[in-house]
């Protein structure tokens, strides 16, 4: 849909005075001559000025990446323009534009940009979000939010943009993988008062793949080190890792960014650039550009470049969340509602056996659970184990909870080891929650049956 001031330009076959008037209002220009640059925005689908320096190019139809010179555009505005008029309905005569017209409305444009761009300051500028109706289901509520602010037309943000827009197919696949997470994490964030955006961190960080495992040894959606999950509570053992479990890990991850936000008060981009980097190294960058009367924001910093594409990957794909349709990408669907909750396992079990219980697929159900190293539940306490909705209601409709403590009336004839296979607890269990000294019971004797 082609776009020019808020306006759009929804018949690509108006009449072409109609559409100079949607453009200049009242103040039509002598012969209805318009800045080339302003005639294509109206024209072309996915059509806009990025500014790359040294000079502006103009990038026609993204899914096909053309890029053109602003000579051949001021020739390709000719031609557009010949062609609109030509299929006009309108049957007043067609503008006379010469090339030195447009270009010369153009060399404006672009020297007018120019200034413009170096009186910005792209940390502070914010151009999104734009007032969208709600269809994209749990999207929006990152596409309408407000709580990072940055300027999308920065260069590095642009290069990283365009690499997306290059593999669509990526972005697809990202957006499928987290549809099992992305409702537990947004809906954390909102309860600790964080920006949403932040739930697109673990796409910048594992591309949402719960078990994914970095040749430095950081692991799991967030994308811990082992000493950095330690600091923030994370487990580790043999059978378990809390770094691959989105619960634990996203309560990890949660309480970092706000200790990172509270020490680089409040910036957003420096937040980031540690959560990344590490604090240390960023407050080093800091203190050089203070000690050199640089500015310390994001952008000035000097950094190693994995940690430089960064913050610009992550607005990158911010700015393509808040805008899918006018680049033309499609995200995967995700309800706004929640996607697991949790069951309580009580013996070890593998994940293979509970799967088909519960009727899920196995590799979901792992995904869920990928903190189970082994695929087994733990042994000797109960384990909350994550499983879809929908699997979970089968499962309480056919496993009632059971009481925490259930009374047994002693039959004639029954012994310990009979009730306690009834009950499925050991004898020693069972003896010592009523106090027994040894295996002797007599009928009518009322024993407390603990929870197994």
């Amino acid at each position: 849909m082609a776009k020019l001031n808020g306006m759009v330009a929804k018949n690509p076959l108006q009449p072409w005075r109609e559409r100079l008037l949607e453009l200049f209002g009242k103040n039509l220009p002598p012969r209805g001559c318009v800045p080339a640059a302003k005639v294509l925005s109206l024209t072309f689908d996915h059509c806009s000025f990025t500014p790359e320096s040294p000079t502006y190019s103009m990038r026609i139809i993204q899914n096909i990446g053309i890029v053109v010179s602003m000579r051949t555009l001021s020739l390709l505005a000719v031609l557009l323009l010949t062609i609109l008029f030509m299929n006009s309905a309108s049957a007043e005569p067609p503008v006379t534009l010469s090339i030195a017209e447009i270009e010369k409305a153009v060399a404006k444009l672009k020297k007018e940009n120019d200034k413009k761009s170096l009186k910005e300051k792209p940390s502070n500028t914010i151009i999104l979000p734009k007032i969208k109706s709600k269809t994209n289901g749990l999207w929006d509520q990152i596409s309408t939010a407000t709580g990072l602010k940055f300027n999308p037309n920065h260069p590095r943000i642009i290069r990283e943009r365009m690499r997306y827009l290059g593999n669509p197919e990526y972005l697809a696949q990202v957006s499928k993988r987290a549809e099992p997470f992305l409702f537990h994490i947004i809906d954390a964030l909102k309860k600790q008062n964080l920006p949403v955006e932040l739930a697109l961190l673990p796409m910048i960080e594992s591309a949402y793949i719960s078990t994914a495992v970095s040749k430095s040894g950081a692991a799991g959606l967030w994308q811990f080190i082992p000493a950095t999950g330690q600091h923030f509570g994370l487990e580790r053992s043999q059978a378990y890792d809390g770094r691959q479990d989105v619960r634990d890990s996203t309560q990890a991850a949660i309480k970092y960014l706000k200790r990172l936000h509270k020490l680089f008060n409040g910036d957003w981009l420096l937040v980031l650039a540690a959560y990344n980097a590490g604090e240390n190294n960023i407050l080093k960058q800091v203190d050089r550009n203070q000690a050199h009367g640089k500015p310390t924001d994001y952008w000035s910093l000097q950094l190693r470049e994995e940690t430089a594409r960064y913050i610009p990957k992550f607005l990158a794909l911010l700015s393509i969340i808040h805008y899918p349709d006018d680049y033309s990408i499609k995200l995967w669907h995700i309800k706004n509602a929640p996607f697991f909750t949790s069951i309580d396992i009580k013996k070890q079990t593998s994940l293979q056996q509970l799967a088909k219980k519960l009727d899920v697929d196995l590799k979901l159900l792992t995904r869920l659970n990928s903190g189970l190293s082994d695929k087994l539940t733990p042994a000797k306490k109960k384990y909350k184990l994550l499983v879809p909705v929908r699997a979970a209601a089968k499962y309480r409709k056919k496993n009632p909870p059971k009481p925490d403590n259930t009374s047994h009336r002693v039959t004639q004839g029954e012994t310990l080891t009979q009730i306690s296979r009834r009950y499925d607890i050991s004898v020693t269990q069972l003896k010592k929650n009523n106090q027994l000294d040894s295996d002797k019971i007599r009928p009518g004797q009322t024993l407390i049956i603990p929870e197994s």
